[in-house]
């Protein structure tokens, strides 16, 4: 139970809809901007047939017309009440005929950025978006594939390695399924048709890692590439609050990691200040984020003030880690999870 505190952009600059300090959904709009699609040029005496200097004379839509993707363009009439017709090949404005060309402006599309958490605006970013903070559980993956979403929580397996099998969506619509590791495209596919909101897992196989960022459902990778099981204390988090809504951001901003985020809005407790930069002490737990002990849990032993080589030869600051198995091993601070 930390207080988080997250940043909403936009990708271009726009108007910020809300106020410092205003309580706001996961799903309210928080900003938008008027994003410019650009021009596309249609080869229409080409299309049609005919010299580019009689591309006019057949056009049923002049400059300055707006037209649907699928409207007539352009009519050539033949004999015996015969006619070619050639339809738009998009929506947009015609600007200008030149050269046996049409060419159309798009239609500016809205863009709009949504806060993801309920919480408070902690600080408008003029023009651009916002920081929204809360309440909860956070969660720091290795991987996404750059969607994100909410929902309910459902655990669909009994242990941090079990794989979900096609049946197991049918009763998951709606919700944020956790599994240890996802084996298949199909499963995404069938979790997309069943109206899931996204996967929480461990791992992914290169398989569904290829392809995950072709599908418009989120997926959130806990522990990387493979088939290894999810990290025990992620899942035991993940079960505890099975139910609760949370929060898949996935389009993480440069130096920054996706997130899961569970947002506690009822029956607080007392609640830890999480620090920009949580130093490392001794005595304190942290998750190995590297082979060949990636996912193990481990306690900081000692810490090094100067840099020390690593086992690939480079030299950077770190820490001893003593494993549950008597291991002490030399992780870089980069290559290591602080667990709050």
């Amino acid at each position: 139970m930390i207080e988080i505190e997250i940043e909403r952009r936009l990708p271009i600059a726009g108007e910020v809809l809300v106020r410092e300090g205003q309580e706001v959904s996961a799903v309210q709009v928080v900003a938008r901007a008027k994003q410019h699609r650009g021009v596309v040029a249609f080869a229409a005496s080409e299309a049609l047939g005919v010299p580019a200097a009689e591309v006019e004379k057949y056009l049923v839509a002049h400059e300055g017309t707006m037209v649907q993707k699928g409207d007539p363009l352009l009519v050539k009439k033949r004999g015996l009440g015969r006619a070619t017709q050639i339809f738009a090949p998009t929506t947009g404005i015609i600007t200008q005929v030149r050269h046996g060309y049409v060419l159309f402006e798009r239609k500016p599309g809205l863009t709009e950025l949504r806060a993801m958490v309920p919480g408070k605006v902690s600080a408008v970013i003029a023009n651009w978006g916002v920081k929204v903070s809360t309440l909860g559980a956070l969660v720091q993956g290795v991987w996404s594939s750059g969607r994100e979403g909410t929902g309910g929580i459902r655990v669909l397996v009994k242990s941090a390695k079990g794989v979900p099998s096609t049946t197991d969506y049918y009763d998951a619509r709606g919700a944020m399924v956790v599994a240890g590791h996802l084996d298949q495209i199909k499963s995404v596919e069938i979790g997309e048709e069943y109206g899931v909101r996204g996967f929480i897992v461990g791992t992914v196989s290169a398989e569904v890692y290829e392809a995950a960022k072709t599908f418009n459902i989120p997926i959130f990778v806990t522990d990387g590439v493979g088939n290894r099981p999810m990290n025990k204390l992620i899942f035991d988090l993940l079960r505890d609050h099975e139910g609760r809504e949370a929060s898949l951001l996935g389009r993480a901003q440069i130096g920054q990691r996706p997130q899961l985020i569970i947002p506690k809005l009822n029956d607080v407790p007392d609640v830890e200040e999480m620090p920009d930069n949580a130093a490392l002490r001794r005595g304190q737990r942290v998750r190995l984020l590297t082979p060949p002990h990636i996912g193990r849990v481990g306690t900081v032993v000692g810490i090094y003030k100067r840099p020390r080589a690593t086992a690939v030869g480079i030299h950077a600051l770190g820490a001893n880690v003593a494993l549950p198995d008597g291991q002490i091993v030399f992780v870089p601070h980069e290559n290591l999870d602080i667990i709050i």
